[in-house]
């Protein structure tokens, strides 16, 4: 892989949004900050954030330094900026936040860091990434005390809704009305996961109803015997 110097101006230059762009220029401590997150290095990054490097600092796509560790796998460096007050819940022109990145990218030990110092799992698995909702269950299969009981419950219903009961129905709103009052989930995002719920039952239903109503069909041989006499 191509390592890219941070410190050749023209290259640096070909990282950042065009000059209108609303997002002041990196000066040579936020450069070494980004480099950082890039290529590694705690004790580079330790430096530039004490010599006044911006946290929130964006180079092309929206994408902070902590984004950047997502990405590329720094989890000593990633750490170091949400030590310091980096936005674990930065998002970039996607959408998308530190924990997805680094999903999209298999990082797993990042995605287990973050996820330990509060990423949000919820917001990360109703962008329906497949790729990235994967990895993120993956590392919380291996790590089950990562998030709580019902968080978990929460992403099965969002990622798995066809494996939830119609017993569940009463769990699947408290838990739904909950995390929509701690704003995780907004009311309409609530709603939309209910009625898909709801829609599934309804068609588990029908169908049960229908083989039940539905008549035997007598075997071939009990329709030979009866035949004979």
């Amino acid at each position: 892989m191509k390592i890219v110097n941070l410190d050749d101006d023209e290259v640096f230059k070909r990282l950042l949004y065009p000059p209108e762009n609303e997002h002041p220029a990196p000066n040579e401590n936020d450069k070494k900050l980004i480099d950082s997150a890039l290529l590694g290095g705690v004790e580079r990054a330790k430096k530039a954030i004490k010599e006044g490097a911006n946290l929130e600092v964006t180079i092309m796509s929206d994408w902070t330094p902590l984004i950047l560790t997502g990405i590329h796998g720094n989890k000593e460096v990633a750490e170091i900026l949400i030590g310091e007050g980096a936005d674990i819940e930065a998002k970039d022109w996607a959408g998308w936040t530190p924990l997805m990145r680094a999903a999209e990218q298999e990082n797993k030990e990042t995605v287990k860091m973050l996820i330990q110092k509060g990423a949000d799992v919820i917001y990360a698995f109703l962008k329906e990434d497949v790729g990235v909702k994967n990895v993120i269950k993956g590392v919380i299969d291996e790590n089950p005390n990562l998030i709580d009981k019902e968080e978990r419950f929460l992403l099965s219903v969002i990622s798995e809704p066809e494996k939830i009961p119609f017993s569940e129905k009463q769990k699947v709103r408290r838990v739904l009305t909950k995390f929509s009052r701690e704003k995780r989930i907004n009311a309409e995002e609530a709603h939309r996961i209910f009625r898909n719920l709801m829609k599934r039952w309804n068609e588990r239903i029908e169908i049960k109803e229908y083989k039940l109503r539905k008549p035997k069909q007598k075997s071939g041989r009990g329709e030979m015997k009866r035949l004979q006499n």
